[in-house]
């Protein structure tokens, strides 16, 4: 079984966890609404090319890096 694993969730718990950010702040240092980032973390938005520029300057990762997690979680989840 494969486990597939949102975004947000790595984002969290390997960004934002490690260096105590709070996601009104990183909402803040991102210049987009905090519910953004509550939503990315809960897994209820999705990442687009916006947001994987915003956390790529934010965490000093490539806007690749945010897209290629949100693509495989999409695959991942797809039903055939």
């Amino acid at each position: 079984m494969k486990l597939i694993i949102h975004p947000g969730e790595v984002l969290d718990h390997e960004f934002m966890k490690p260096l105590e950010i709070s996601a009104p702040t990183l909402a803040s240092n991102m210049n987009v609404p905090a519910h953004q980032v509550t939503s990315l973390i809960d897994g209820t938005m999705n990442v687009g090319a916006d947001i994987a520029t915003g956390l790529s300057q934010t965490f000093g990762t490539t806007p690749e890096f945010w897209l290629n997690l949100q693509a495989r979680f999409d695959v991942g989840s797809a039903k055939f």
